[in-house]
């Protein structure tokens, strides 16, 4: 399958930030913690069977889980990550497989993974419903995935600009592709092709491939607004909790 241009943009600029990526200390980082916290909800539906880490980047969290006995399999679309993921997992005597592919044509076959899990990951294809498609068809009957993904907001609409975030809205979808991709030619897409959604769409895409879902949410995360000076970081942690400044939900959805 030939690679679209923004799966093309994506894939550079991911493994061009994993190129100066340093193997680091895990078990005590405090946004790594808190993605584990949160998936400890779901631990009954992965305690047994493929958990699938579907943009695992540098995979510390599943890293973590491995810790723990779960069957870990990551996928992410840039070499170096996998190659670190692999090289994490070696220097800790952790079990897990890696692959490199991105998420419109995932090298897995169908019905073959109990859970999926992806931390935002969905974002940085322009064709996000073939992803959901693709996690769709791998995932066994009855399985579960929970995706976590930027959610359109003041957060979103403003700061995420200064990372060339394109906002999944007719007409402002057009518009700010136009300036991020032709005028500004990616100057400020750091991290390749990045959507945010509604909660609405987002499901809607999701229903469409034949996923049943049953919740869509805010997700709480540590958010290190590492631009802002620290006496004031707190306050506009808390901030963020309020609908209007929300940058990520998660949804979840059964097969």
């Amino acid at each position: 399958m030939t690679k679209t241009n923004d799966v093309l943009l994506s894939e550079d600029r991911w493994e061009k930030i994993y190129k100066s990526h340093r193997l680091k200390s895990f078990t005590k980082d405090p946004t790594i913690i808190s993605y584990k916290r949160f998936l400890d909800n779901y631990r009954s539906d992965f305690k047994k069977g493929v958990f699938l880490d579907l943009g695992c980047g540098v995979a510390y969290l599943s890293a973590l889980l491995a810790k723990e006995g779960v069957d870990v399999l990551g996928v992410d679309i840039s070499k170096e990550a996998i190659e670190k993921s692999r090289a994490l997992f070696r220097r800790n005597n952790l079990k897990g497989n890696f692959i490199n592919a991105d998420f419109l044509d995932l090298p897995i076959k169908s019905s073959s993974v109990n859970f999926i899990y992806s931390c935002m990951g969905l974002e940085y294809v322009k064709n996000t419903q073939k992803a959901i498609d693709e996690a769709f068809r791998v995932l066994r009957e009855n399985g579960k995935i929970v995706a976590i993904v930027p959610v359109i907001s003041l957060t979103t609409l403003t700061y995420h600009q200064l990372r060339g975030d394109i906002p999944d809205l007719p007409i402002i979808k057009n518009l700010m592709e136009f300036i991020h991709i032709r005028l500004l030619k990616g100057k400020y897409m750091h991290y390749g092709y990045e959507k945010s959604f509604t909660p609405r769409g987002i499901r809607n895409m999701f229903l469409k491939s034949g996923f049943k879902v049953s919740k869509i949410d805010y997700f709480d995360m540590y958010y290190p607004i590492a631009f802002m000076p620290k006496a004031i970081r707190p306050h506009f942690q808390k901030i963020l909790k309020y609908r209007p400044f929300w940058p990520l939900i998660y949804i979840e959805a059964l097969k």
